[in-house]
């Protein structure tokens, strides 16, 4: 039997990445500075906007798989149980729907079921493994590209870059400037232009995925960058991204949509700066490096759970989560109570598979 490979910055990289989660679906963070522009409130509007988990999951799935040997028998098993999870999940999700609130019917749940999206009632959550299941079907082509064909490989890469994070950057620059220009027109070119993206909605997915390969093929060089200059340029492109959102809620005297910043060269930078940080990251024989490392293994599972249990917390005790440390404790206790159930159902062989691809 064989030890999977595991790499220390891979393993922080997905705790920090569901905890991002669990905050954002626990309701940790106030961010209406408009309403109350308190220094805390501010500071909780600046953690949103950098709490997004999911493109750092897609970024490991591609670091992970894209640099190993491709086994179609494996690979196509695993796309069948993603599905098959989504299945589970949704019916799971509806139950505890049903539970909490009791205004679910068969009806109701086939046509949320159908029309699966991050905004689907109780079932919302499952929107990454949709999307993650589409690149799942498409990776034997990205794999023979980056394996056989560099150069086209890089060429798909540049392409689902310039619609994804190229078309957002330029979608800011004008509605940053329309706030003076006032332009009808200006703001119809972003749409317009993706009209040509040939990969739809899972063109982010898949920069996402294949940056996580770049970043495992330069790993040695990223070893090297000095972490002041990384910290320096993880800053720099935080405010930025962060002056932007409040400058144009300022401005429109209302607030932006925090997921202005969801693809973003600004969000991608971050994210890289964060890589490369983890690298100095080192797992030893420690209690905590072991609870990082067991936490990485079972984040899937955190992350289909964590939903149901917010739910059916919520409609059993009423939280007073006016104040923040309050809500911390709400967020970190969920955290743990859904480590512990995803632990308790690997440890059952009959439904272990629940929360594991």
């Amino acid at each position: 039997m064989t030890t999977k490979k595991r790499f220390d910055e891979i393993d922080l990289l997905k705790l920090i990445a569901i905890f991002m989660v669990v905050i954002l679906h626990t309701g940790l963070l106030k961010i209406d500075f408009i309403a109350n522009p308190s220094f805390s409130v501010f500071a909780q509007f600046g953690a949103r906007i950098l709490m997004e988990g999911v493109p750092i999951f897609v970024l490991v799935n591609g670091f992970l798989l894209l640099n190993k040997p491709y086994d179609s028998k494996k690979h196509f098993k695993k796309v069948r149980k993603i599905f098959g999870l989504v299945i589970v999940w949704a019916i799971l999700n509806y139950l505890s729907g049903l539970f909490a609130h009791g205004d679910l019917s068969p009806d109701d749940f086939m046509k949320t079921f159908l029309t699966i999206s991050t905004g689907s009632k109780y079932i919302g959550l499952l929107w990454f493994l949709i999307y993650l299941l589409s690149i799942y079907i498409i990776f034997p082509v990205i794999k023979s590209l980056h394996d056989n064909d560099k150069k086209a490989y890089n060429y798909l890469f540049k392409v689902v870059a310039f619609f994804t994070v190229g078309i957002n950057l330029l979608t800011l620059v004008i509605n940053f400037a329309n706030l003076w220009l006032n332009n009808k027109g200006l703001p119809l070119i972003p749409g317009f232009l993706q009209k040509f993206t040939p990969l739809s909605s899972i063109s982010y997915f898949l920069f996402c995925f294949m940056l996580g390969g770049y970043l495992y093929e330069m790993r040695d060089k990223l070893k090297k960058i000095k972490i002041w200059k990384v910290l320096l340029c993880g800053l720099a492109s935080f405010a930025i991204s962060f002056a932007y959102g409040v400058i144009v809620s300022e401005k429109k005297s209302t607030m932006i949509t925090v997921s202005y910043n969801y693809s973003t060269i600004f969000l991608i930078t971050d994210m890289v700066c964060l890589y490369i940080i983890a690298l100095k990251y080192k797992s030893k024989d420690r209690f905590y490096n072991k609870i990082v490392q067991d936490i990485a293994k079972n984040s899937l599972g955190i992350y289909l759970i964590h939903i149901i249990i917010v739910r059916c917390v919520n409609n059993l005790i009423d939280f007073p989560k006016d104040n923040l440390a309050i809500r911390f404790c709400f967020t970190f206790g969920i955290f743990v109570i859904s480590y512990v159930l995803v632990k308790i159902i690997r440890a059952i062989p009959l439904v272990k598979k629940l929360v594991e691809i």
